[in-house]
């Protein structure tokens, strides 16, 4: 309350010209944009970020009909098939898991088809816990984490598994990876 009030008016600014609208317009009239992430390898704190994998689940979050995880099962099976280095150097492992129950049982029948290839140490890491749900966001908050875990040595290993699912049943898991593995995992 002891803090000074601003009393400068700021210059009104001219609009913009030659500048078009790169996102895509809804029929109610609102707007979106896509963003995208790239982590290159110029910052030298990965070596890359494997082939992301897609899947989609039947149900969703729908509660009546229960995901099989059958397309998370899937996704993360073809992310390890396709790693750049044993999955047994993967101890570190980040999920959207938020509270939501339907994440939970998914997650837990994807992980016992499919992270068998992992170390019997690797840990769990949910963000949602100190982030929050940050929805669309989810995925590009989590290769930030992965990649600046891996540059400060947060995490043990040579890479990290990334996996995400949206409410819609999309599904998708990748990888980020150390630039230099240590030899002998």
């Amino acid at each position: 309350e002891d803090l000074p009030m601003a009393t400068v008016q700021p210059v009104p600014m001219t609009p913009l010209e030659g500048f078009t609208f790169e996102g895509y317009r809804n029929a109610d009239g609102s707007v979106g944009t896509r963003n995208i992430l790239a982590i290159t390898q110029t910052v030298q704190c990965v070596a890359g970020v494997t082939g992301v994998k897609h899947g989609m689940e039947p149900h969703g979050d729908d509660y009546d009909a229960p995901s099989t995880g059958e397309a998370s099962s899937q996704v993360l099976r073809e992310t390890l098939a396709e790693l750049p280095i044993e999955p047994g150097r993967i101890q570190r492992v980040i999920n959207d898991l938020n509270g939501e129950r339907w994440r939970f049982l998914e997650w837990a029948m994807a992980d016992a088809r499919a992270l068998a290839p992992l170390p019997p140490h690797w840990r769990l890491w949910h963000p949602a816990d100190c982030l929050g749900d940050v929805g669309a966001a989810t995925g590009a908050a989590h290769l930030c984490i992965a990649a600046r875990a891996l540059q400060r040595d947060y995490a043990a290993g040579d890479g990290i598994l990334v996996f995400t699912a949206s409410e819609t049943g999309e599904r998708a898991a990748t990888c980020v990876v150390k630039p230099n593995p240590s030899v002998g995992g």
